[in-house]
C-alpha cells in the first residue's frame, strides 16, 4: 500500500515540475535570442451557445496581432499550435476524442502577422461528446515547445482567449 502511495507522490511532482519548467522556458528561449516579445490576442466565437444533445456545431477562433510591430507565429493548427477546451460545470475538462501526432515544426510553419492582422481557423465540435448541461469553452494558443526545428525568431509564449458559455439541451 505504501508503493502506491509513493507512486502517486512522485507521478504529482513530476507533473508539478513539468509545469513549472514550462513556466520558465519563456526565459530560455529569450536568452537564446529566438522569442519575440509581442502582443496577441486569440478570442474564440462558438457557431451557437445552445445546442440540442448529438448536435456538432463550429468553433471559430481568431489570433491577432494587437501591438504595434510585425511578429512571427506559428500558423493555426488543432493540437500543435491551439488546444480547444471544454469544461463541465464541476470544472472537470472533457476528454478530445482524437490525437494529432505531429513532426516538429520548421520556419515554414510561421507566419508574419502585421499590426491588427489575424490568423483564423475553424473547426467543429465533433471531436467531443457533450451531454446535456452546461460547459465553458475556451481556447489556448501555445507555442512553448521547445522541440521544434524553427531557426527564425517568433512568438513563444501561452495565452488563453476569453470564456463562452455553452448550453447543451
Amino acid at each position: 500500500m505504501k508503493g502506491k502511495y509513493l507512486i502517486i507522490v512522485v507521478i504529482i511532482i513530476s507533473i508539478l515540475l513539468i509545469l513549472f519548467m514550462t513556466s520558465i522556458r519563456y526565459d530560455y528561449w529569450d536568452i537564446l535570442g529566438h522569442s519575440q516579445l509581442r502582443e496577441l490576442n486569440l478570442t474564440v466565437t462558438p457557431e451557437k451557445t445552445r445546442i440540442q444533445e448529438g448536435e456538432v456545431f463550429q468553433i471559430n477562433l481568431t489570433l491577432t496581432n494587437v501591438g504595434e510591430n510585425p511578429i512571427n507565429v506559428w500558423k493555426m493548427s488543432e493540437q500543435t499550435s491551439y488546444n480547444i477546451l471544454f469544461f463541465n460545470s464541476d470544472g472537470s475538462m472533457m476528454p478530445y476524442l482524437w490525437v494529432n501526432s505531429r513532426i516538429p515544426l520548421t520556419d515554414e510553419d510561421l507566419t508574419e502577422l502585421n499590426p491588427g492582422e489575424s490568423l483564423y481557423s475553424t473547426v467543429d465540435s465533433t471531436c467531443w461528446n457533450l451531454t446535456k448541461g452546461e460547459y465553458t469553452l475556451n481556447a489556448v494558443y501555445d507555442t512553448t515547445s521547445p522541440d521544434e526545428d524553427i531557426q527564425k525568431p517568433y512568438w513563444i509564449g501561452r495565452i488563453k482567449s476569453n470564456n463562452v458559455t455553452i448550453t447543451v439541451e
